[in-house]
């Protein structure tokens, strides 16, 4: 999986069986910074293994 650092306030993924805890959530529309339409389905927190070896936990 590629990560990219844009500044965003929130973080999504297409690859829901990465997150620990997902659950559904009502559709939301969400304008990316390319200004292309997204609807995020679902919410739940993501372990990432940064460069320097440390696991973090993020919500996405």
């Amino acid at each position: 999986i590629e990560i990219y650092d844009s500044g965003a306030s929130v973080h999504m993924t297409p690859s829901r069986h990465r997150l620990t805890n997902y659950r559904a959530i009502k559709p939301r529309g969400i304008i990316a910074a390319n200004n292309q339409r997204l609807n995020a389905v679902g919410m739940g927190d993501m372990n990432v293994e940064v460069p320097n070896g440390a696991n973090r936990s993020t919500k996405v």
